[in-house]
């Protein structure tokens, strides 16, 4: 099989599975996610346009050959411009206007991949935590990663499961969390507890913990729920959590919006499966679009009044090495 960026595709493999997917048909921009009768994939931007491509999925059982001629005419993030965002960002907490800001930056990488689905593949054989996925939309471009976050899983008629995941060092087997890092993620526990009671009820939280994804670890808190209200009305409240945007949310997005020089596109927003019996969404998180030798790598990290520079910019680097790092050894 053969696809170009002129298809509409997904291929996909879910966390600790290792059955791949594929779905080809059309995308579908949706005002609001409708649940179909048959399994789809949905995925939605930073900036809340809805997607969704339905047909008969397929198992993936032989070699795919993805073509991609668009060339990449995006720069990377210079690090002086990012640290300038970081102290802008502190700048607004310490003035009040902000509790919590996510900045990220953009990293080109050049490379000699000439087949994105040898890439896919090495993902889902190095990351078995996470949803990898390899999707095509003809105007938002081919995109390609590895989400660890959940956003909201369906298991049964009632019941409902999130997570907050936030706060990020590197993994190692003695992992010890500070201030920042503990506050940092309690401010996604609030939000997901004052969703839970807008819309529903809590059935159980447990306490936080610690979780490996990749060559990270992360605080997460886990949280089982039911919703009385239209599923699309938590998600609107819900997303973006402040483990991708910030708190107080408006004021966050409008600020990153104004600090950030490139668009996120995809990168926060949400994608997954979807049917009448079972949802899986998963924050878009570790990501890049995809380009003719070369791929744009998003990544970010959370800023408090306990952040510092240097350690802000050090945690984008180490994030980014769940994707390059791959890409090197292939």
């Amino acid at each position: 099989m053969i696809l170009t960026e002129n298809d509409s595709f997904v291929i996909y493999r879910k966390p600790y599975t290792e059955k791949v997917n594929i779905i080809r048909g059309n995308w579908i921009k949706e005002e609001k996610i409708s649940v179909p009768s048959s399994k789809s994939f949905v995925f939605s931007t930073f900036n809340g346009e809805f997607f969704k491509i339905s047909g008969e999925t397929q198992t993936v059982k032989n070699p795919i050959e993805i073509k991609i001629s668009i060339e990449n005419n995006v720069e990377s993030t210079g690090i002086d411009f990012y640290k300038n965002s970081i102290q802008t960002a502190l700048n607004l907490i310490d003035n009040g206007i902000l509790n919590k800001i996510i900045i990220s930056r953009l990293i080109k990488y050049k490379h000699q991949i000439q087949n994105y689905h040898d890439l896919f593949l090495a993902y889902c054989n190095n990351y078995s935590h996470g949803l990898v996925y390899l999707l095509n939309h003809p105007k938002k471009g081919l995109w390609i990663g590895v989400s660890p976050e959940l956003l909201l899983s369906k298991n049964s008629s009632s019941s409902y499961s999130t997570e907050a995941l936030a706060g990020s060092q590197k993994w190692n087997s003695e992992i010890k969390w500070n201030k920042k890092e503990i506050e940092e993620q309690d401010f996604v526990s609030q939000h997901i507890l004052k969703c839970i009671k807008k819309h529903g009820n809590l059935i159980s939280k447990s306490k936080p913990l610690t979780k490996k994804a990749g060559n990270l670890a992360h605080i997460n808190t886990l949280f089982d729920f039911s919703i009385n209200s239209d599923m699309n009305d938590f998600i609107e409240d819900l997303h973006p959590t402040p483990a991708i945007a910030g708190t107080p949310r408006a004021v966050a997005i409008k600020k990153i919006k104004a600090v950030e020089k490139h668009k996120r596109e995809l990168y926060c927003g949400f994608l997954g499966e979807i049917s009448e019996n079972k949802t899986e969404l998963y924050i878009n998180l570790r990501c890049a679009k995809a380009f003719k030798n070369s791929l744009n790598l998003y990544v970010g990290g959370g800023v408090t009044n306990k952040s510092e520079i240097e350690k802000e910019f050090e945690e984008t680097e180490i994030k980014s090495q769940t994707l390059l790092s791959v890409i090197k050894n292939l």
